[in-house]
């Protein structure tokens, strides 16, 4: 073998390590698994939340940049970022956050961005691999009136490490979404369970309600488990009986759905709210025949409260049991 032909087959050895090494390092980035996330949540008007900012990292970072955009209702309540102590020290980190300026259309939509920087003084790494690295508050004014999202785009982290073009080795991390609810309150039955005999006799059900907001109506299904069925006036429709809380302009209405279930809507010809923030709003009447179960489940679900100013608004449904005596 002649002197070029070794020169040669070194060269191609040497070419195939280097797209080798090329391939492990593709696959180790693709295998590393960094990500920031924040949890969901709800919040009641006026109401101030602290969220969480966390990083799970596989790659050391000494640096991370990421925009919050925060839909409308939802602002951030300035200068309230914290740094976790336990990943970020002082002496080993700035961290700052401030609102930058958002698109036309998201400026349309309500929508505000705020910019969250850490930045490293010196070559220190973000302390772990994983758990919160930073906090900051949120405030929820008028305008939360629906279930929104909150965008973490633009996820920047960077390294001690230098590309062989000489720039400093980034990473870019995948957007995420958490969801943001309006806390408007919540229903609660008077007994935490029902008793009821499986002879025909009537039990009454009074549902109570917690608002975080003024209140003029509401719809919601309920669903009643099989030998378990309300109790009617002498035309057949189903019997209410009127809280101390509803006006006299607000009354109850129901339908029988396809699905067996029923509908209930408290609805008015004027705006008047019910009185005062808790208390009983309504009740309804419930009769067990022979078939019914010994423990059964009933359910108030597809909750919607209209606030004063005639916002449709999502509640959490409710669940409880029902036994026969």
């Amino acid at each position: 073998m002649t002197k070029n032909t070794n020169t040669s087959m070194r060269r191609f050895a040497a070419k195939c390590l280097w797209i080798w090494g090329m391939v492990m390092a593709f696959v180790a980035s693709a295998e590393a698994e960094n990500k920031v996330t924040i949890d969901n949540f709800n919040i009641k008007v006026d109401e101030e939340k602290t969220i969480s900012v966390y990083l799970e990292n596989s790659d050391p970072m000494v640096g991370l940049q990421m925009d919050f955009k925060l839909p409308k209702g939802l602002d951030f309540v300035p200068n309230s970022v914290q740094r976790d102590e336990v990943r970020l020290s002082r002496s080993s980190h700035s961290i700052y956050m401030n609102e930058v300026q958002s698109s036309a259309d998201e400026l349309a939509e309500g929508i505000k961005t705020v910019r969250l920087l850490i930045q490293p003084n010196g070559v220190y790494n973000i302390a772990g691999d994983r758990g919160a690295v930073a906090y900051f508050k949120v405030r929820a004014n008028e305008n939360m009136v629906e279930t929104s999202e909150i965008v973490l785009d633009n996820i920047v982290g960077s390294s001690s490490e230098f590309e062989e073009s000489g720039n400093i080795k980034g990473y870019h991390l995948d957007s995420y979404t958490a969801h943001v609810s309006p806390n408007v309150g919540f229903f609660y039955l008077t007994e935490d369970s029902i008793c009821v005999k499986n002879d025909g006799s009537v039990k009454k059900v009074s549902l109570g309600l917690r608002n975080y907001t003024s209140v003029r109506g509401m719809e919601a299904v309920l669903s009643l488990p099989e030998g378990l069925s309300l109790d009617t006036e002498a035309n057949g429709v189903p019997k209410f009986e009127y809280g101390e809380r509803l006006p006299q302009n607000l009354s109850i209405s129901s339908s029988i759905l396809e699905d067996g279930r029923t509908k209930l809507v408290l609805s008015g010809l004027t705006s008047e709210t019910l009185k005062g923030d808790t208390g009983v709003v309504f009740s309804f009447f419930v009769k067990a025949s022979e078939t019914f179960q010994e423990v059964a489940e009933l359910s108030l679900d597809e909750i919607i409260l209209s606030d004063n100013a005639g916002h449709g608004i999502n509640m959490e449904g409710k669940l409880v049991n029902v036994s026969s005596k």
